[in-house]
């Protein structure tokens, strides 16, 4: 196909358009709002007659340099959608870490907290899952007083033999954002 003049032109103010817009989608720097909700995945189980346990390991980071996020919501849910754990009925957990719990729904600017199903669920006398009721998602709830880069999680599903706890195998995964918006 032969180039044409206008065809040039027309290229390059395409291409001068998409590098202004991303020139300034950099320039208003990351996404920003003040209240929202992740999602992550998660497993909590013993098979094989005890022979391996399945543990989820959720890590959340506030990846702000002045602003706080508080954890507003904790709820965890079956693979049926019951909802297994509420911290509207029983608090916010202690972290694995010591971070956040009852006495302190407050991540500060830069930390990091990490819950684990093995602390969590067990603690509150939740014996690990059948198959129907798994695997499991968590949502967390936060908030800020001003606008903030959202909170972010991942998830470490991790499997340790039964009979010696040694580790066998260990996966990653991002959470998502299910809600982003206003207070």
């Amino acid at each position: 196909m032969k180039t044409t003049p206008l065809r040039a032109a027309m290229a390059l103010s395409l291409g001068l358009f998409c590098a202004a817009a991303a020139s300034n989608a950099l320039a208003d720097g990351p996404l920003k709002a003040d209240a929202g909700t992740i999602a992550c995945g998660g497993n909590y189980a013993v098979t094989g007659s005890g022979v391996l346990k399945q543990a989820a390991f959720w890590t959340l980071r506030n990846h702000n340099d002045a602003t706080a996020l508080k954890i507003t919501g904790f709820r965890i849910y079956d693979a049926r959608g019951a909802l297994i754990y509420d911290s509207s009925v029983s608090g916010l957990p202690a972290s694995d870490n010591g971070v956040l719990g009852s006495g302190n729904s407050i991540l500060g600017p830069h930390q990091t907290v990490t819950f684990s199903t093995d602390g969590l669920l067990a603690s509150n006398a939740l014996a690990p899952l059948p198959g129907s009721r798994r695997p499991i998602e968590l949502n967390v709830d936060w908030a800020a007083d001003s606008k903030a880069v959202p909170l972010t999680g991942g998830l470490t599903r991790v499997k340790r033999s039964g009979v010696t706890g040694e580790e066998i195998s260990r996966a990653g995964f991002a959470c998502q954002n299910i809600r982003i918006g206003d207070n």
